[in-house]
């Protein structure tokens, strides 16, 4: 069975019970930032071809916006999966 402490344990010090919490945050800040840079390049293109380069502000606002909501969403959801122990 798969065991993210396993994964984790030769790279960083970390305990037995943070090792999910911790690679859930990996994954979630890779893909994050993997997002942006795809959304990035590809907004800009589209929106200089169709609206114009000085709507290029609200676009990148746009984006910016949408990042922030993705990011506020899965937050309650992280948190359920990774509780703490309350002993």
């Amino acid at each position: 069975m798969f065991s993210a402490h396993r994964l984790l344990s030769p790279i960083v010090a970390v305990r037995q019970d943070e090792a999910k919490a911790l690679l859930l945050m990996f994954l979630y800040s890779f893909s994050v930032m993997t997002s942006y840079n795809i959304i990035k390049p590809l907004t800009r293109a589209q929106f200089i071809q169709e609206l114009g380069a000085g709507n290029l502000p609200w676009v990148l606002l746009a984006s910016g916006v949408s990042l922030s909501v993705v990011s506020c969403s899965s937050t309650p959801r992280v948190s359920r999966v990774c509780r703490p122990n309350q002993s």
